[in-house]
């Protein structure tokens, strides 16, 4: 039983693939992934540390990171926070949390001063540790 008709041309016909579609669907991938990725750049805190000999410090379970700019702009955790909302944002982090270190990623050229208030703000709501980050010398960035 044949459905079909078979005649001499459809005999000699060759399979072919079309691959215009593939063409397309890979292209729509390309394009997908190009614009996906461009949100995953998260911008990071400019912070130039000064340099140092000492051995790496292991991390801890739980730390407060703060970055402060040259300009004496302070980051908590990579937030922005104001230098007078500096103690309830330490306290929001330290909260059941014992035992926590303070790591302070200062700029080399940050006034002294704001790192000394940080400190402060640290010792007063409790955090008990408290690290400078450096980097190796030979690491150091040469400023323009």
């Amino acid at each position: 039983m044949r459905f079909r008709r078979q005649d001499a041309q459809s005999l000699h016909e060759e399979p072919t693939i079309n691959l215009t579609p593939l063409v397309d669907v890979v292209l729509l991938l390309l394009i997908f992934l190009a614009v996906t990725t461009t949100f995953v750049v998260a911008p990071g805190i400019e912070v130039s540390l000064p340099a140092s000999d000492s051995q790496e410090v292991r991390r801890q379970v739980a730390e407060i990171g703060v970055a402060v700019t040259a300009e004496g702009r302070i980051f908590v955790d990579g937030l922005s926070v104001p230098r007078e909302n500096l103690e309830a944002a330490f306290k929001a982090k330290r909260m059941n949390v014992p035992q926590m270190v303070l790591i302070v990623q200062a700029d080399r050229m940050t006034p002294h001063w704001v790192v000394v208030e940080i400190m402060d703000t640290a010792k007063r709501v409790g955090i008990p540790r408290l690290a400078i980050a450096t980097q190796p010398r030979g690491h150091e960035r040469v400023e323009p």
